[in-house]
């Protein structure tokens, strides 16, 4: 037995909407994109719709250290910091890429590897080789 059509469930012209958002910022060392999609497109019978939400979002950070400001000088016309190897307690030079800095702090983005040391006072009177005393160790 056949049925009529019901008028709900009679086609009917489509229609469809969209909506976008995008964001983007950061600082100097976090840079971000986002995106969010929302899309809601009727279909040719009642009840058929089709709803979609999509998003992404990329962030890049670059690792820092932070030292005070003191700790730097230079080295072959560039940014460097005094490096104390902890097994001899002498000093050595090494050059490192500053990605801000302000009165009392330096950010440093390359040159420096998380727990190596650096000297933070009196940088001006080393050479290299010079054997140092650590804050708080026994002379």
């Amino acid at each position: 037995m056949l049925r009529p059509i019901q008028e709900s469930s009679s086609p009917r012209e489509p229609a469809s909407s969209r909506h976008n958002l995008s964001l983007t910022g950061g600082s100097s060392a976090t840079n971000y994109t986002g995106s969010l999609n929302w899309q809601d497109t009727e279909g040719i019978f009642q009840k058929s719709n089709l709803r979609t939400v999509t998003g992404r979002m990329n962030m890049d950070a670059t690792a820092i250290i932070e030292v005070p400001a003191a700790a730097l000088t230079r080295f072959n016309r560039q940014p460097a910091v005094w490096i104390v190897d902890p097994s001899s307690r002498t000093v050595s030079m090494q050059n490192v890429e500053v990605l801000r800095f302000d009165q009392e702090t330096v950010a440093i983005s390359q040159g420096l590897d998380t727990g190596e040391i650096v000297v933070t006072g009196g940088v001006q009177a080393l050479h290299p080789g010079q054997q140092v005393r650590l804050l708080g160790s026994q002379p």
